[in-house]
């Protein structure tokens, strides 16, 4: 009898679990990291809920509806967000799902179906998650990735909150920041994998843009801080009336203040086109996890002004690579802004600087980093 072949290696499998189905910087992180670990032969499995977790989990964990002008914006954000999908089916941004790459969409809690049989599951940041499944028997193949932690006035709240940071899952952040914020309070954190971007889309422009032009970021969460950014740029066009601002928001779902253009909900190609376009990028955030998007505007040689929240500090030097304000003030970001606009040399500097900073930061290098945090704690598994 002759031998028998050797069975070939059983390709890994690693499910990711979104808590929104709406593109913000968590999902942009899983996303693509699930197509990097779907390209080098893992089986890989994205588990979506139809309505973002935090609108059903914050109603049910505090065990009371509230008024009903609070429960009815919640089902209003509910019914929103299953006509969003069905109309406009926003998971695409994983591309097409293949043999390497599913999609399993769930309502409200996901089953095994959804989830599949994994060597490894990552958690979305969200406390919530921790309580979505019976992970019972699994605890050492759980990975929460934490990209903040929240915060809240509600003690039943914040009681599941501290609870489910202390359940025997492991624990990674996404920037030296988080980490230092997780320690804090006390919870163990076993590794920390930077985000990073892709260079097909953001990467320098072939000519520069007109000196005079500003993209300015508008978050809807007040931590974003929109109307201190919009107040800086009121002050730099009364004394730069030609220079020209164009707001980048992620959702199409409120209007630009009037006197403004606007882009919103732009694929990576033309989110990185709108960047090159612009010599000026301004990030006015009051509280980030990472922060990526001045790290993309850095790799497409934008003079990025940014308040120093987050991850800016870890990918961004001050005055050679972004000029970086503290947050919370609109004449801090105003006076910065005058800057660039007044010195051309400045302005070229933090353009190169930053371009050449951000180009280490790839995707690829945050996929070989989550391999070897795999690799390390395979026997945990």
């Amino acid at each position: 009898m002759g031998a028998r072949e050797p069975r070939p290696p059983r390709r890994k499998r690693v499910t990711f679990l979104l808590s929104s189905n709406s593109y913000s910087g968590v999902t942009r992180l899983f996303a693509e990291l699930s197509s990097e670990l779907a390209h080098r032969g893992y089986e890989v499995r994205v588990a979506v809920p139809l309505v973002p977790q935090w609108i059903y989990h914050q109603l049910a964990a505090a065990g009371r509806p509230g008024t009903w002008r609070r429960f009815y914006s919640r089902f209003r954000m509910v019914a929103a967000s299953l006509v969003r999908e069905a109309i406009d089916h926003r998971f695409r941004w994983l591309g097409d799902p293949g043999e390497k790459l599913t999609v399993r969409r769930y309502l409200l809690r996901p089953g095994r179906r959804h989830l599949g049989d994994s060597d490894w599951y990552f958690l979305c940041n969200n406390w919530y998650q921790a309580y979505e499944y019976d992970w019972r028997g699994m605890a050492g193949r759980v990975v929460q990735y934490v990209h903040h932690l929240e915060e809240y006035r509600d003690e039943r709240l914040r009681s599941l909150s501290e609870r489910a940071y202390q359940l025997p899952f492991l624990r990674v952040s996404d920037c030296r920041a988080t980490r230092a914020m997780i320690h804090s309070r006390g919870i163990k954190v076993d590794g920390m994998i930077f985000a990073g971007v892709n260079p097909a889309y953001f990467h320098p422009p072939s000519s520069q843009p007109a000196s005079k032009t500003i993209l300015l970021y508008r978050g809807l969460e007040p931590r974003k801080g929109f109307s201190i950014g919009l107040e800086a740029m009121e002050a730099v066009r009364r004394k730069h009336p030609e220079v020209a601002v164009r707001l980048l928001c992620p959702s199409d779902g409120a209007p630009p203040p009037v006197g403004y253009l606007q882009s919103s909900k732009l694929s990576d190609q033309a989110l990185g086109d709108l960047l090159r376009d612009h010599a000026m990028f301004v990030f006015p955030s009051l509280l980030e996890g990472f922060g990526l998007p001045p790290l993309e505007a850095m790799a497409c040689g934008c003079a990025v002004v940014s308040t120093r929240v987050g991850a800016v500090s870890e990918y961004a030097a001050h005055g050679e690579s972004a000029w970086l304000v503290e947050p919370g003030s609109s004449d801090a970001i105003a006076g910065a802004l005058e800057k660039l606009l007044e010195d051309d040399t400045l302005r070229a500097r933090l353009s190169e600087g930053g371009a050449a900073a951000a180009s280490y930061y790839t995707w690829r290098r945050t996929a070989d980093e989550l391999e070897r945090f795999l690799e390390q704690h395979e026997s945990r598994a």
